[in-house]
């Protein structure tokens, strides 16, 4: 399943709970426990801020995008 889907249907079924997340949330939410699940009792700090650090990258550049397109 690609990302995108990813991020939808977890906002989705989030939503349906009441929960509300946006896109970007819902994607680092996704990151972070696939990040737990593959290092399992070996997630740290460091992954926590590297995970930080690439979603923050990706959303700045997709909201340059968006605003530059306006």
């Amino acid at each position: 399943m690609k990302q995108d889907e990813k991020i939808n249907f977890l906002r989705i079924a989030l939503n349906f709970q009441k929960i509300g997340v946006d896109n970007q949330t819902a994607d680092r939410i996704i990151e972070t426990y696939e990040r737990i699940l593959l290092k399992r009792g070996d997630f740290t700090i460091k992954d926590a801020i590297e995970i930080e650090t690439q979603m923050n990258k990706k959303y700045s550049e997709i909201n340059i995008t968006t605003k530059k397109e306006k």
